[in-house]
């Protein structure tokens, strides 16, 4: 009964340390270090042990395993959490080294030498890096990278970071929406070096605007990306967009001829920002907060009314 719940367990990956405890504690000793099943359960019972900070059982699993596989990679892949629990971080770097150099595709090693780095505040950012040049489809990886460049401020790095996150997991509203207030931040920088990235592809507000969209377009109604959307619409509604540097020379016949869409950004922008304020009072429920998100709407939409006037009072001069 004890063997047929502790392979329950492992095939549902439910981590139940105290459960696994009591359950395996008596095959500590009995286990067969030949038998598949029992060398799982030691290792079920060692990741329990050390759940539960009973380092003298995860010790004497790990070396009753050595005793037998002491070059396993799997046995020092334990060994390794027992050096972790116990804050041996110099020996638990030596092996997780030693591991890369056996093979150096070891994800475990490299995302644990990663993790000492960052608890210990060893440059976690560079650490995280060398970790993505080798495991560049990780998503998980380059979310946790934009998030340390957000804890410094670092606004083109969280972009950098989450624009690989997009092409990694292009149908998360989530990454969509945080790229966008990325884009829209930026947009609003002084920095030269953000300015000169606003004239070389697409303007970042315009960026900003079309993942704000893309966010909506997957989870419709979504209040983060709405409120998003209806600030980056406002801007580019209300301000002249500067055009980017492969395009500032092509005229208005040139475009004409070549099939290049005409597009009034103003006029999307004004759209946009309509459609914005519309889901927006459809989709907030808070009473106080609807009537103060619809003030700050209509105050926006008059804004834009005002600009596009003076846009075309300026064609008729």
């Amino acid at each position: 009964m004890l063997r047929i719940r502790l392979n329950y367990l492992r095939d549902q990956k439910l981590r139940r340390p105290d459960e696994v405890m009591s359950l395996a504690l008596p095959f500590l000793q009995s286990a067969s270090l030949h038998s598949e099943e029992d060398l799982a359960i030691l290792e079920q019972l060692c990741i329990a042990s050390l759940d539960v900070s009973n380092f003298e059982v995860a010790e004497s699993v790990v070396t009753r395993l050595e005793s037998r596989f002491e070059d396993s990679s799997r046995v020092m892949r334990l060994r390794g959490m027992v050096y972790e629990a116990a804050q041996n971080y110099t020996a638990a770097t030596e092996l997780y080294k030693n591991l890369l150099e056996k093979n150096p595709s070891n994800v475990f090693a490299r995302k644990r030498l990663y993790a000492i780095k960052k608890s210990q505040n060893d440059n976690p950012v560079e650490a995280l890096l060398s970790y993505l040049d080798e495991n560049n489809a990780d998503v998980q990886a380059w979310y946790e990278l934009s998030d340390l460049y957000l804890g410094l401020a670092d606004w083109q790095g969280a972009a950098f970071a989450l624009e690989e996150c997009v092409l990694l997991d292009p149908l998360s509203a989530h990454l969509h929406t945080l790229l966008g207030e990325c884009y829209y931040t930026l947009s609003n920088s002084t920095s030269e070096a953000v300015l000169a990235k606003n004239f070389t592809v697409e303007p970042l507000i315009l960026l900003a605007r079309r993942h704000f969209s893309e966010a909506l377009n997957l989870k419709r109604g979504d209040i983060r990306a709405l409120m998003g959307l209806a600030l980056a619409s406002k801007v580019s509604a209300t301000e002249d967009i500067p055009q980017p540097d492969n395009s500032a020379n092509v005229s208005l016949v040139d475009k004409l001829k070549s099939g290049q869409p005409i597009v009034d950004e103003q006029l999307v922008g004004a759209k946009l920002h309509e459609f914005a304020a519309l889901e927006l009072s459809k989709n907030i429920k808070d009473g106080k907060l609807k009537n103060s998100v619809d003030a700050y709407m209509k105050k926006g939409a008059e804004e834009i009314k005002i600009a596009m006037a003076n846009k075309e009072s300026k064609k008729d001069v």
